[in-house]
């Protein structure tokens, strides 16, 4: 499956170029001219990259950064910007809001196939974390006081999608419990999720907003892994 590109750049003619230089290489690319637009967009889509002009007259590329560092599903995601001769202040604000990769402006297509080879390993992590694994286990909602049973039908180290019966609302947090086998035992995963999507009848998709320990993330890991190579 394709790495998925977000590339967010007021000019259409910046956004065909870098396109053509990214789509040869085997990338989805998704082009985005408008700021709100790609604010929206990493709220409610996944991507295992993104790719920043830092000079447009129009979106704060910085505000957008963080953007994506708040969405549950693309806080991980490594972040290019690419910008002139940047001085050292705007280097760290951009840095500050999450921003991983820089980039001069270049010339021609070489710079940018480099860059992407530096951010290759990131974005097949993000791929690889995101891919749903089908599995059904007890799964307990609870939120406002109430405790609501389900069960997954497929998860993956950012979400899960299970059968609840009852009706909860889109958007709504809360926590999300359940326990995953182990080599040595079982182990206990709680963890902060959000409505993500609703599908009818009865099915809910949970984003994952944060593990309560390190150590669930690495059982829950180590859980996905066997059932893949198993």
């Amino acid at each position: 499956m394709a790495l998925r590109l977000m590339v967010v750049d007021d000019d259409p003619e910046v956004l065909k170029w870098v396109e053509g230089v990214v789509e040869p290489l085997g990338y989805e690319v998704v082009v985005v001219e408008d700021g709100q637009e790609a604010a929206r967009r990493v709220t409610q889509e996944k991507f295992d990259g993104v790719l920043l002009n830092a000079d447009m007259p129009h979106v704060d590329s910085c505000a957008l950064a963080r953007r994506v560092r708040a969405s549950p599903a693309n806080r991980k995601s490594p972040i290019a910007m690419l910008n002139g001769a940047p001085g050292t202040a705007a280097l760290q604000d951009a840095f500050n809001a999450g921003v991983t990769f820089f980039l001069e402006k270049p010339a021609d297509g070489k710079p940018v196939r480099a860059l992407l080879k530096a951010m290759h390993g990131a974005m097949v992590r993000e791929k690889r974390d995101h891919i749903r694994v089908p599995v059904r286990i007890a799964v307990q909602w609870r939120t406002g006081g109430h405790d609501l049973g389900a069960t997954s039908l497929d998860i993956s180290v950012g979400g899960m999608l299970v059968e609840l019966a009852e009706n909860i609302a889109l958007g709504e947090e809360g926590d999300l419990a359940f326990s995953v086998r182990r080599v040595n035992g079982r182990l206990g995963v709680r963890l902060r999720a959000r409505v993500a999507r609703k599908e009818p009848p009865n099915r809910v998709a949970f984003q994952f907003v944060e593990l309560a320990a390190p150590e669930a993330e690495a059982a829950l890991r180590e859980f996905l892994a066997g059932i893949a190579e198993g």
